[in-house]
């Protein structure tokens, strides 16, 4: 599975928001570094792939993961961006989630480190204005659930 790309015209997400779900994503890099970059349509749309990658496959897990014992408020700013998504995404861009799934977006901790780890030198790139246009495709990470682990879950 690819992260997938997206049309200039199918993009939800202003330079703010697209800000914040690389904040949310990427918790492990200094904040200063993304509120200084570039944000550009690229950007966006990686951002809005990595969201969207998030959801998805936090639903899977669920799927999956029939209890989910332990939780964690994520801050504001990503609350409004989550809920935004499930308005703003079409149903068809998900492989797991249904329409009435995101009405109540859930993603949980494992996925997040899992798309952070991947992503973090593409994520380095953009910071440092070396990712000009680059079209090679994003493979998504396998996301291993550890058995007998508590999972965190942003609701």
């Amino acid at each position: 599975m690819y992260l997938r790309k997206f049309q200039k015209s199918e993009l939800l997400f202003n330079e703010k928001e697209t800000k914040e779900i690389l904040k949310f994503i990427f918790s492990g890099t200094p904040k200063a570094q993304i509120d200084e970059m570039t944000v550009t349509d690229e950007v966006r749309g990686f951002a809005q792939a990595l969201l969207l990658e998030a959801i998805d496959a936090s639903f899977k897990i669920g799927f999956i993961q029939s209890l989910w014992e332990s939780t964690v408020n994520p801050t504001a700013p990503i609350k409004d961006v989550l809920l935004k998504a499930g308005k703003g995404f079409a149903s068809h861009y998900f492989q797991h989630a249904t329409k009435s799934d995101l009405r109540k977006i859930k993603v949980y901790e494992l996925v997040v480190k899992a798309l952070s780890l991947k992503f973090k030198t593409r994520l380095d790139m953009f910071i440092n204005g070396l990712a000009k246009n680059s079209e090679l495709p994003l493979k998504t990470p396998e996301y291993i659930i550890p058995q007998n682990t508590k999972l965190k879950l942003w609701a």
